[in-house]
C-alpha cells in the first residue's frame, strides 16, 4: 500500500460573526483560513478533505459567503471534498443546491452511510437526525460492512470530552471495538484539538480552524492525516489565528490613564489578546473601567475582551466604620446570596459566559461597601 494524505477540518462557521476580531472583517477570516487551506493541501499533495459539519454557521447566510466556498471548491477541483452537514448547517436542498455544479462536492446521504473509494481506503459517512440527540449512530451499523481502512465522518460527541457544547449523538469507544480494519473517526461538532488512538483505531476533533467565541483561547488546528498503509497518522497543524490569554495587574493607586498605558505597553499587532485585569483595584477605578470598556475595546483592535477579574481596595479602617449590621451582611450573606435566577442562569450557559459566582458575589458587596462605607 502506498501513502494517503487527506486534510480534516471542521467547525469552521463560515458566515458567523466575528466582531470581537475587530482587526480584521468577517469575510476576510474565513478567506484567510480558506486560502492557508489550498495551500497547505498543495505544498502535502493531499487527495482529499473531510469536513464532517458545522462549515456553514447556519443555511440563512449572505451569498458572499457562499461565493467564498464556492471558490474553495473551484481551487481545490482535483480533490474530492467530502461534506457532512453539523448541527449548525442540516441538509437542505435548497442550500446546497447552490454548489452542485462541482463535482468534486461530495455530500452524504440522509440516515443512510454511503461508501467511496479512495485508492487504499475509503471514505464513509452519512447526513444524521439531529433530533435523535440521545441516540448512538454507530449502533445501527454492523462492523462487518467496512472491507478496507475506512475515514468515517461524524459530527456528535464522544464519550469522555468534556465540552460545553450540546451532546449530540454520543459515541465512545467501546463502539469501536471490533473492526477488522484501520478505522479513523473524523469528527466534528466539538472546538477543541482531540486525539486518541486504541488498537487500530483513532478519533480526532481538529477542533474550529479559528476562535468562533470570544472564550476560544489558545492555538487553533486542522488535521493533516497520512495512511501509511497500516496506521492512520494525524499531524496538527496550526492556522495562525490566535488568541492569546494575557493577565495584567494593577494596584490600588491606579487610575485609568495608567490602565491604558499597561494596555499599550503589552499589546502587540500580530496577536489578537483576552485580557484578564488581576490585583486590587480601587473602586474608582473599577467604575471607569465599566464605562470605557467598549472605548478601550474600539481603543485596541485586538484585544478581544477585558475581563475585570481584580478585588476591590476596601480598608480595614472603612471596615471598621461598619455597623454590627453591616458586618455581618458582608460576612454572612456571601455565603446564601442568589445573584441570578435559574433562567439567567441558562443564558450564561447557552453563551458560554464564564462565570465564577462566588468570587463576583465576594467582589460586588466589596465593591459596594467601598462607595458606601463613609455615607452616614
Amino acid at each position: 500500500m502506498g501513502c494517503v494524505r487527506f486534510i480534516h477540518f471542521a467547525d469552521l462557521h463560515i458566515g458567523r460573526s466575528l466582531s470581537f476580531l475587530r482587526a480584521h472583517g468577517d469575510y476576510e477570516l474565513f478567506k484567510s483560513v480558506l486560502h492557508f487551506i489550498s495551500d497547505l493541501a498543495d505544498k502535502y499533495d493531499v487527495s482529499f478533505f473531510v469536513l464532517p459539519g458545522d462549515i456553514f454557521n447556519s443555511t440563512i447566510i449572505d451569498y458572499k459567503f457562499k461565493f467564498l466556498f464556492a471558490n474553495f471548491l473551484k481551487k481545490n477541483s482535483n480533490r474530492r471534498i467530502y461534506f457532512l452537514s453539523g448541527n449548525h448547517d442540516p441538509f437542505e436542498n435548497r442550500f446546497y443546491d447552490f454548489f452542485r455544479n462541482y463535482d468534486n462536492f461530495i455530500i452524504f446521504d440522509d440516515n443512510e452511510i454511503t461508501f467511496y473509494d479512495e485508492d487504499e481506503i475509503c471514505v464513509a459517512g452519512a447526513n444524521l437526525d439531529f433530533s435523535l440527540r440521545s441516540v448512538n449512530p454507530l449502533k445501527k451499523y454492523d462492523k462487518g460492512v467496512f472491507k478496507k481502512p475506512t475515514v468515517f465522518l461524524m459530527h456528535s460527541n464522544f464519550t469522555g470530552i468534556v465540552s460545553d457544547h450540546e451532546n449530540y449523538l454520543p459515541v465512545g469507544f467501546n463502539d469501536l471495538i471490533g473492526f477488522d480494519v484501520p478505522f479513523y473517526l473524523a469528527m466534528g461538532h466539538i472546538h477543541q484539538f482531540y486525539l486518541e488512538t486504541v488498537d487500530n483505531v483513532t478519533v480526532s476533533y481538529p477542533g474550529s480552524p479559528l476562535p468562533v467565541r470570544i472564550n476560544e483561547v489558545g492555538e487553533k488546528y486542522l488535521n493533516l492525516v497520512e495512511f501509511d498503509g497500516y496506521n492512520f497518522l494525524v499531524k496538527k497543524i496550526m492556522t495562525g489565528i490566535v488568541i492569546h490569554e494575557k493577565e495584567l495587574n494593577v494596584t490600588e493607586d491606579d487610575r485609568l490613564e495608567d490602565l491604558y498605558d499597561k494596555l499599550s505597553k503589552i499589546i502587540s499587532d500580530e496577536f489578537y489578546y483576552s485580557v484578564k485585569i488581576k490585583g486590587v483595584a480601587n473602586g474608582s477605578l473599577k467604575w471607569e473601567l465599566m464605562e470605557a470598556k467598549r472605548d478601550l475595546l474600539d481603543e485596541f483592535t485586538n484585544i478581544v475582551d477585558i475581563a475585570d477579574e481584580s478585588l476591590t481596595a476596601l480598608e480595614l479602617k472603612q471596615i471598621d466604620k461598619m455597623g454590627v449590621f453591616q458586618k455581618l451582611l458582608y460576612e454572612e450573606s456571601i455565603k446564601d446570596m442568589e445573584i441570578f435566577d435559574e433562567s439567567i442562569k441558562k443564558l450564561i450557559k447557552k453563551y458560554d459566559i464564564d462565570f465564577d459566582y462566588e468570587k463576583l458575589k465576594k467582589n460586588a458587596l466589596s465593591y459596594l461597601f467601598a462607595n458606601i462605607a463613609d455615607d452616614e
